[in-house]
């Protein structure tokens, strides 16, 4: 894995959009409710992320082509790029709410 390429999807989606979610969030509402949902829906962001299939095999298909030598679809990879942004954009959302909450009950109690 090249984790030098996952560093700009990881300052764009958990450190920008994540805190400008939660932040317009709560500068709108002034409250921490709507912060606590923003953070929940965070998590079913990642829990959608790490629970999305990688690729299928073949199977019963009678038909060789497309299929390689160990009956796996050819053009497929482990690397699920439509998961990489749910994972950073929802734990940001989870992280960022759970800072807000965090200083704002530190403000108030």
């Amino acid at each position: 894995m090249n984790l030098r390429a996952l560093s700009k999807p990881l300052a764009l989606y958990t450190g920008l959009l994540a805190t400008l979610t939660v932040g317009a969030v709560y500068l709108l509402t002034d409250s921490g409710i709507p912060v606590l949902f923003i953070g929940l829906g965070g998590m079913t962001l990642v829990v959608l992320s790490v629970g999305s299939s990688g690729p299928v095999d073949g199977g019963s298909f009678e038909n060789a082509g497309g299929l390689d030598a160990q009956g796996g679809w050819t053009q497929t990879s482990i690397d699920v790029p439509v998961s990489i942004p749910l994972l950073f954009y929802g734990s940001g959302v989870m992280l960022w709410s759970f800072v807000v909450l965090v200083t704002v009950y530190d403000l108030l109690g």
